[in-house]
């Protein structure tokens, strides 16, 4: 009994040690001039959108807006305590304590509701993603996610309705989730269950939509946010911003830039048909993924984690964009993945893919993003940082590719 004592105590003073120089490092990581530039552009947008509901106690005179409901109130909520939010600097720094409480917050949930790996890989993956993870706000969408799948690993399909549509309404790719609670419900017998689930989605989602409106916020502007990101070009940054310049340099098609919406990115010239299946080449995979993500968890009545991680990292790695902080979406993920979800030596690979792929990716942005963005007004293919770019984003899909094979135990 004391052994079992001692050991709880070490790895409690452990974890926290361990959670504190991990803050430390990404918070060194961002007030450091060279990751600073670029990181701190978004941020900028976060407090102007802060200001203005502060300044009007209204949505109506935010301008045109591309972020949604959730992600709106919370840079509220991290300027509200400011003496004068109108001081970047206080606004960032409240931004990285907020941020860096939401990542505490993550390695809690895995150290209490994970395995003994799970707190672990977690901080691994932090470390790895980087400084950005405070400058955005990933952190909340995922925690939302997290507390959302523990209540369905649980049971309590309601709740986990209830948290997912908040994800949903901060950031659009939990999506996703909505078929697996809805069907997953429908083949395990609970049918009435899973539709009063997404009865509790829609609560979440449209509740935080309506409070835009109840303060001012027009509802042709909550589209117009829609319009904002399907219009976007293709990013520089992601699998296809590699594939797409690579095949129209071997066709000697010209690359023609289409920076737009936010986004240092091109359009296709391949053709209408071509463009069409490269942009939408992820949803039959991920079609394929959730049939079998469906097929394991008819037994159980919730996926694995590390299923979901295949699901995500499909999204992230094969879609038009690959936004650095987007990794964050798959990865919260990965480590609540039971360990007999993959043999030991498929898991020492994925996780040797991954961190080996963001730390590449945090050679390309933040550090030298202006030079990679400058090597796309002329030959991208001859500057190194493309080829750095590509073989990250190779790494990240060999590493979901490897832990496809996860989807497979325990299906038949």
């Amino acid at each position: 009994m004391k052994s079992a004592t001692r050991e709880r105590d070490f790895f409690w003073i452990a974890l926290i040690f361990c959670t504190s120089a991990l803050v430390l490092l990404l918070w060194t990581r961002a007030s450091d001039p060279r990751w600073l530039g670029h990181l701190q552009i978004d941020p900028v947008v976060f407090q102007t959108r802060a200001v203005s509901f502060l300044e009007h106690s209204s949505w109506a005179h935010s301008g045109t807006n591309e972020y949604q409901p959730g992600a709106l109130w919370f840079f509220v909520a991290t300027a509200c305590g400011l003496e004068d939010p109108r001081k970047f600097d206080d606004f960032r720094l409240a931004l990285l304590t907020t941020n860096a409480i939401l990542l505490c917050l993550h390695i809690l949930l895995a150290a209490v509701f994970g395995e003994k790996h799970t707190p672990w890989l977690l901080m691994i993956l932090a470390a790895a993603t980087g400084p950005i993870l405070l400058y955005r706000f990933e952190l909340l969408v995922s925690l939302l996610v997290l507390t959302g799948w523990l209540f369905w690993r649980r049971g309590h399909l309601n709740s986990c309705g209830f948290f997912m549509g908040l994800a949903m309404a901060t950031k659009i790719y939990p999506i996703l989730l909505a078929p697996l609670l809805l069907f997953g419900a429908w083949m395990s017998g609970k049918i009435r269950k899973g539709i009063s689930s997404m009865f509790a989605w829609g609560l979440g989602l449209f509740g935080m939509t309506f409070s835009l409106l109840i303060f001012g916020a027009q509802s042709q502007e909550l589209m117009s946010a829609i319009r904002f990101h399907i219009n976007k070009p293709f990013g520089i940054d992601g699998s296809l911003g590699s594939f797409v310049p690579i095949l129209q340099n071997f066709l000697d098609i010209p690359l023609r830039m289409a920076p737009r919406n936010g986004i240092h990115g091109f359009d296709s010239d391949l053709g209408g048909i071509a463009t069409t299946a490269i942009t939408w080449i992820w949803f039959p995979i991920a079609l394929g993924v959730i049939g079998l993500i469906l097929r394991k968890q008819r037994g159980v009545g919730y996926p694995n984690a590390g299923d979901l991680f295949v699901l995500m990292g499909v999204f992230v790695g094969l879609g038009k964009l690959m936004a650095p902080q987007y990794t964050w979406w798959a990865l919260s993920l990965l480590p609540f993945a039971p360990a007999a979800w993959l043999s030991r030596t498929k898991w020492i690979a994925v996780m040797l893919l991954l961190v080996s792929s963001l730390l590449l990716g945090q050679i390309v942005y933040p550090l030298n993003y202006s030079e990679f963005i400058k090597s796309f007004s002329v030959n991208p293919l001859e500057n190194p940082l493309f080829w750095i770019n590509s073989a990250k984003n190779l790494m990240w899909l060999a590493a979901v590719g490897i832990a496809t094979s996860g989807l497979f135990r325990g299906s038949r």
